[in-house]
């Protein structure tokens, strides 16, 4: 249903409208809502396309790479994946050349192989006395997302003390901006069930962190 509301809405706009939007990424961290308790580092890398009309609502489409590492090891320790999203953005500034998204509302699905060895992990050899272990598997993952870069613009150039003029102003406005920065960055949260040939492995996870 997403890749036919957008194949359609990109087949009616102009061509003038047609603009390539910004660099799509996200960095997570996944917490396992399943009966497997995954837990891991996610970061997502990606290009979207869709028409513009500021201030403006589009449906758009995207293609990147994912990698996610586990912080135990079952089913896997780290994963490599190509991810397809379609979904709609907002933006409400009023200029044509502002096409970062205030709001941008996603469905995605990953096809990703996974295996026993991740990000600075050294593989050993296997121990003749031990069943050989499983090095990889296959899966995708399904899920839902949203991501807000309007709250991290927000709170990043929020100036609670403007009144306060001086030296004392600006020092408490370049606090209240750094005490601000992780809450500000905290913008993308996403829904995906992790699935497997093997059930017992399947699982829901939850993702939280930052994306643009």
């Amino acid at each position: 249903m997403i890749a036919l509301v957008l194949c359609t809405a990109l087949a009616q706009a102009p061509l003038a409208e047609r603009r390539i939007m910004p660099l799509q990424t996200d960095l997570s961290f996944v917490a396992g809502l399943g009966q497997r308790n995954a837990a891991a580092f996610a970061l997502y890398l990606g290009i979207a396309v869709g028409p513009l009309r500021p201030p403006w609502g589009t449906p758009f489409g995207g293609v990147g790479f994912e990698f996610a590492q586990q912080l135990g090891t079952v089913p896997y320790r780290a994963s490599w994946g190509v991810q397809v999203r379609g979904g709609y953005a907002w933006s409400f500034a009023a200029r044509d050349d502002d096409v970062l998204p205030d709001v941008l509302v996603f469905g995605r699905v990953t096809p990703f192989w996974g295996t026993d060895v991740g990000f600075g992990d050294v593989a050993s050899p296997p121990s003749p006395n031990e069943p050989a272990s499983r090095t990889s598997l296959f899966g995708v993952r399904v899920g839902a997302g949203v991501t807000v870069p309007w709250w991290t613009k927000k709170l990043l150039f929020l100036r609670p003390f403007d009144e306060q003029r001086g030296f004392s102003g600006d020092t408490l406005n370049v606090l209240a901006t750094l005490l601000l920065a992780p809450l500000a960055l905290l913008n993308h949260l996403e829904l995906v069930a992790e699935l497997f040939a093997e059930a017992g492995y399947s699982t829901l996870t939850f993702r939280f962190g930052t994306g643009f």
